[in-house]
């Protein structure tokens, strides 16, 4: 009896070893990996979209240009009637030369006061009195000179520049209508400066850290982009997130509305590739001869899988369902079974 459990138990390993290998067909990770496509609907947003307004109160004496007029930084828009802002500088500049004649005087009889005190021959009261006239001229003279500088400063706004390289979209005052300070008077949209509005999920965000081919396209026209700002802030309603994007070469126009499209820079394997063992999903690879499972911790089932495997892994496609942790493999040609 003891002598037939020997002979059983020398079997075992010779059984172990005859044991066949699985034929599977394994292909090398670098055919099967792709990088996913993601798309969002976005705008271009011009950087400045203003309403030029009137700063002051008058009447509008000219309108230089129309609706879809291009303009220059500093270009002339509208001139209003400047005829009472103007007398009113010329009349703060009078008296500013008169005080200034004032003070030259003042300072004369303040010198002449202290000569005469030295001789003795003037009070100091008198002298603290010049002093105090000269003192309190000065003073008037520096508020005048800013009142003039005031008179200027509105003088200057009865021209209103363009504050930027635009285009003008609305023309929202007549000439002859008198344009109170705030008046909205012209719509100016910049078109030298304009980005990419986009929301989108916060996991595509995630996918679109490197992102490569990312461009915006637009009645069949494809703009590359590059990635600007991505908002903290996650809507609520729609559980989304603003990017903000810019043009690298040639722009589009403002107010465009198109789409963005970026290729993720992760590689990732179709979604039926891997399979669950022990509750973990992965792979099998071909190592040595034997099947050794690969975990993919991110992988979602009926996803698409992230993986960090290099190309040249050798991928079980085939047979693979019912294998196990280091069984044998014969793999075969995987062309030939296609």
């Amino acid at each position: 009896m003891k002598a037939a459990i020997v002979l059983f138990l020398g079997l075992i390993p010779f059984c172990a070893a005859a044991e066949p290998a699985t034929p599977v067909v394994v292909r090398p990770a670098g055919e099967l990996l792709f990088y996913p496509e993601y798309s969002a609907p976005a705008e271009v947003v011009p950087l400045n979209d203003a309403r030029l307004s009137a700063e002051i109160s008058a009447r509008i004496e000219q309108i230089a240009v129309r609706v879809g007029d291009r303009v220059d930084a500093g270009d002339a828009l509208v001139t209003l009637d400047c005829r009472d802002y103007r007398s009113r500088a010329e009349a703060q500049q009078a008296t500013r030369i008169a005080l200034e004649t004032r003070l030259r005087l003042a300072r004369t009889q303040v010198r002449r006061a202290r000569d005469l005190k030295r001789a003795s021959n003037i009070s100091d009261e008198e002298v603290d009195r010049r002093e105090t006239e000269l003192q309190a001229l000065e003073a008037e003279l520096a508020a005048q000179k800013e009142l003039e500088v005031q008179a200027r400063n509105d003088t200057a706004r009865c021209t209103i520049q363009a504050p930027f390289t635009g285009v003008v979209s609305e023309r929202l005052a007549s000439v002859g209508a008198l344009a109170a300070p705030g008046t909205p008077l012209l719509r100016l949209v910049q078109t030298d400066q304009s980005e990419v509005s986009a929301r989108v999920r916060p996991s595509e965000v995630e996918a679109g850290a490197g992102a490569q081919s990312l461009r915006f396209t637009y009645l069949n026209e494809s703009y590359p982009l590059r990635l600007l700002r991505v908002s903290p802030v996650v809507d609520p309603a729609t559980r989304t997130v603003e990017v903000r994007l810019g043009f690298t070469g040639t722009a589009a126009p403002p107010g465009a509305s198109g789409r963005i499209h970026w290729r993720g820079a992760v590689p990732h394997l179709p979604a039926d590739i891997p399979l669950r063992r022990d509750g973990t999903l992965g792979v099998f690879l071909f190592n040595d001869g034997h099947a050794r499972f690969h975990p993919l911790p991110e992988a979602r089932e009926g996803r698409p899988a992230p993986v960090d495997l290099a190309a040249d892994a050798r991928i079980v496609t085939e047979g693979r369902h019912g294998l196990r942790e280091g069984a044998a493999l014969a793999p075969r040609d995987a062309a030939a079974t296609r």
